[in-house]
């Protein structure tokens, strides 16, 4: 099968990771080819892709010019002619779409969240309407949409009618046992530091929680537009800002819990990478959230308001009152979790099946 996947740019992000790990596990057996609307420089991700044989091209497609990115991706699939044509972002949904009735390669496309909540924090009320309004009307005339979970399936069908394929997203199976015979960090958040995933109010929360327990420490793994100025208000002895690293996973192997306070997500790495180290985790009440968690330590850790920071602190308190039997069978089944559902094998699998399927 010979597959296309369009993209922005392949920088590092969330959202290329699942281009990446499904990538990873379909190239020894498809012809697999990414389309860069603009190059990425300095890409861990690309210089691994590149190295396991998929091509990379970039067509140069400058700001939001439409038109031209149109005839440059046809002219690219026309030239290559693909059977999977997967676009995966605002730019290459849209522009995708025009393409449909000129092309024998069939088109999907993937929303990596639901974009009306989602698109608020970045554009503001009334360009996230309008930019939402637009992505879905495109996607519409996709052959087949992916949604990344079964709850960003449910809102686009409750909210909007739209009908999408739940491939939920996966991460890798840690070969190597990550274990750290002592915690650095009794909490960690790893992301974006930005107004979405709510990161002040998680400092604030936790600034509180630390009167009680002034020995607590967080960690602060990444960096966004709101992270200089969280650094400058929030550093202290309990909470340390880390920013950028290249080895998440060893982080996370240090720490004790995961906190995240996101108003919106689509179905979070971060979350799937702390649950298959086996980090029981603290959670804002977002549907994507509650479906990787709540079977597994709903019993035991209950989610939160994100806009509520007594509810944080409440969560947080909660969580010290788990003695050592509760925390290892809640780490074991969240592991497991992962294990059987939540990984890339399982994303890859799905993505074949739906490819054939349209086939």
């Amino acid at each position: 099968m010979k597959i296309y996947y369009l993209v922005s740019s392949f920088k590092v992000s969330g959202l290329t990771k699942i281009i990446f790990n499904t990538t990873k596990e379909l190239v020894g057996k498809h012809d697999i080819t990414v389309v860069e609307f603009n190059c990425a420089k300095d890409s861990k991700y690309k210089e691994e892709l590149l190295s396991l044989g998929v091509r990379f091209l970039n067509i140069n497609f400058k700001g939001m010019n439409f038109f031209d990115g149109i005839k440059k991706i046809k002219r690219i699939i026309n030239a290559g002619n693909p059977d999977i044509v997967h676009a995966h972002c605002f730019r290459s949904i849209v522009a995708t779409s025009f393409i449909k009735n000129e092309t024998k390669s069939k088109i999907v496309c993937t929303l990596h969240s639901y974009v009306p909540y989602n698109y608020i924090g970045e554009f503001g009320v009334v360009r996230a309407k309008l930019y939402s309004n637009i992505l879905i009307s495109r996607a519409r005339r996709f052959d087949a949409t992916v949604a990344v979970s079964e709850s960003v399936k449910d809102l686009y069908l409750r909210h909007n009618k739209l009908t999408t394929y739940a491939i939920c997203n996966g991460v890798e199976i840690l070969n190597k046992k990550m274990t750290c015979l002592t915690n650095s960090f009794d909490y960690i958040y790893t992301g974006s530091v930005s107004e979405r995933k709510k990161v002040k109010e998680l400092c604030l929360a936790f600034k509180i929680f630390t009167k009680e327990h002034p020995d607590k420490k967080l960690a602060i793994v990444g960096d966004g537009p709101l992270a200089h100025e969280l650094k400058q208000q929030f550093s202290s002895e309990n909470i340390v800002f880390l920013g950028r690293v290249d080895d998440v996973d060893s982080y996370l192997a240090r720490s004790k819990f995961f906190i995240s306070a996101s108003e919106s997500e689509g179905l979070p790495n971060s979350v799937m990478e702390a649950m298959a180290i086996g980090l029981p985790c603290l959670l804002s009440a977002i549907p994507p959230h509650r479906e990787l968690v709540d079977s597994v330590q709903s019993n035991y850790i209950t989610v939160f308001d994100y806009n509520n920071v007594d509810s944080i602190v409440k969560t947080l308190l909660q969580s010290q009152s788990l003695d050592k039997g509760v925390y290892e069978e809640v780490s074991c089944n969240l592991k497991l979790k992962i294990l059987n559902k939540y990984n890339t094998r399982e994303m890859a699998k799905e993505h074949e099946r739906l490819y054939r399927k349209l086939l």
